[in-house]
């Protein structure tokens, strides 16, 4: 019974790493992703002010 008890200790403990680990994970994906956004967003708005500037080169 002793050896039961132990391994779902160790099954507890494991389970409390590895969310831990998940957390982590999860926080560096969305930095990452908040990251990339930003990129688009300012490659976007670079796209944006060079087609304007064309436009208004052009018309």
């Amino acid at each position: 019974m002793n050896e039961g008890r132990e391994r779902s200790d160790a099954l507890a403990a494991d389970n409390g790493r590895l969310a831990e680990k998940l957390k982590e994970l999860g926080e560096e994906y969305e930095s990452r992703m908040n990251a990339i956004q930003a990129q688009v967003n300012a490659n976007f708005k670079k796209v944006e002010t060079d087609a304007y500037k064309w436009k208004q080169k052009y018309e």
